[in-house]
């Protein structure tokens, strides 16, 4: 009921018959009014506050199951809309671009007005929406690292007004979230139809501190992202030549030959004289050979290739064909650049710098993973072994070992058990 002041009270309203006639007809009643309205007021209150705990519950259980914040924002934001009694808003997280600060958006109201507000929209969509101008109100909650209540936004000091067909802005509030007492994100909520009050900040206070645990838990879970994959990087990586390893190179044999790839050609690649040329010019010069012979090899291939350094002086490569012809030609301009190495050293220049190189053709077949992988081994290394015995400086294909040979015979027979 409205009262005379112009407000409006609840009131709970209590009738019963007092007499009837002789026929049972109500002859006089008596009714009382009670104003209930602080009891009822309390009991919304205690209603939004058992929907605002779902809601955060809600919040977190979706970032625990899937793991994305911006999605999980997504689903709940159109219930902080409709708890917060707003019209439209977003949910923004502070970063760093140049030490400049922008807020990534997360969440926000489709509120597009024009082609350039649909657009800006679609790149929310793909998770790319960054606000990098902060000279206006929701930039001044994160600069006064304070809520912001402004309900009649024209007058306040960080208002710049709005875009031009943007919808009006009645009224507008700005919680910040924050970490260690900073301000690390926004929660944005415009046009309630009351004023915004402290008593809002109070009452969505417990769910900006569940956002900012949850921006904490991405950056925990991000930076454990990161190790992960700095360790499995740095266990997968030769430090001296920053080609793949021993380990990274046969793990990958063994998984293209489990995902039956048709015809690959493996090679195994030696240095030749190196032991010499760390005698004669020393190990820093060793080093710097091996660091040159590992570029040429990374940008002569493929990026289907893969190269690797096995240890020492010798290296793998796969290509991913199982032309010969055509990895003949990759083979040729890998040694015709090996060859024009040239380095200075305090001892003198480095420009005598070859390789020799064992090649096979495999083709997993009907051979398990380890077999066809031990097999491929052995052959590459038995034609590497021939191309050294025949004077270096060459590739050899196993296919082209002379099976007349005794010593070969036992070489073939070997591979072929």
């Amino acid at each position: 009921m409205q009262s005379a002041a112009g407000g409006y009270r609840w009131v709970e309203t209590y009738g019963k018959v007092v007499t009837r006639d002789k026929n049972g007809r109500a002859e006089r009643f008596a009714m009382t009014h009670r104003d209930i309205t602080e009891k009822k007021l309390s009991d919304l209150e205690a209603d939004k506050q058992r929907r605002l705990l779902g809601f955060i519950n809600h919040a977190q259980n979706l970032f625990v199951a899937q793991k994305d914040l911006q999605l999980a924002c997504e689903q709940i934001f159109p219930e902080l809309i409709d708890l917060a009694e707003s019209e439209y808003g977003f949910i923004g997280k502070v970063h760093y671009e140049d030490d400049n600060p922008c807020l990534h958006i997360y969440a926000i109201s489709d509120v597009s007005w024009s082609e350039e507000t649909k657009k800006q929209y679609e790149l929310f969509k793909q998770g790319k929406l960054r606000f990098t101008n902060l000279n206006n109100l929701f930039g001044h909650v994160i600069t006064s690292n304070s809520p912001v209540i402004a309900n009649a936004p024209r007058k306040h000091l960080a208002s710049k007004g709005t875009p031009q067909g943007h919808p009006v802005l009645h009224r507008f509030l700005g919680l910040p979230i924050k970490q260690f007492g900073k301000a690390v994100g926004v929660i944005g909520l415009a046009n309630k139809a009351e004023d915004y009050s402290q008593n809002d900040v109070n009452f969505l206070t417990p769910l900006t501190d569940t956002l900012a645990n949850l921006f904490r838990a991405v950056e925990v879970e991000q930076a454990r992202y990161e190790a992960e994959q700095r360790l499995e990087y740095l266990a997968s990586t030769d430090a001296l030549t920053g080609l793949m390893n021993r380990r990274a190179y046969f793990n990958r044999i063994q998984s293209l030959t489990d995902s039956e790839q048709a015809n690959l050609c493996i090679c195994i690649i030696d240095i030749d004289n190196f032991k010499k040329l760390n005698d004669t010019y020393g190990h820093p010069a060793g080093d710097s050979v091996l660091k040159e012979v590992a570029r040429v090899l990374e940008h002569s291939v493929r990026s289907s290739d893969m190269v690797a350094r096995l240890g020492g002086e010798e290296f793998g490569l796969i290509l991913d064909s199982g032309e010969e012809q055509q990895c003949s030609q990759i083979l040729d301009d890998i040694m015709a650049s090996i060859r024009a190495i040239s380095i200075e050293t305090e001892k003198g220049r480095i420009d005598t710098t070859s390789i020799s190189v064992g090649a096979t053709l495999v083709c997993r077949s009907t051979q398990s993973a380890t077999t066809f992988f031990d097999l491929a081994m052995k052959e590459a290394d038995d034609a590497l072994y021939e191309a050294k015995r025949q004077g270096k400086d060459r590739y050899f294909w196993h296919h082209q070992m002379d099976t007349d040979s005794p010593e070969s015979n036992q070489q073939v027979a070997a591979v072929t058990h």
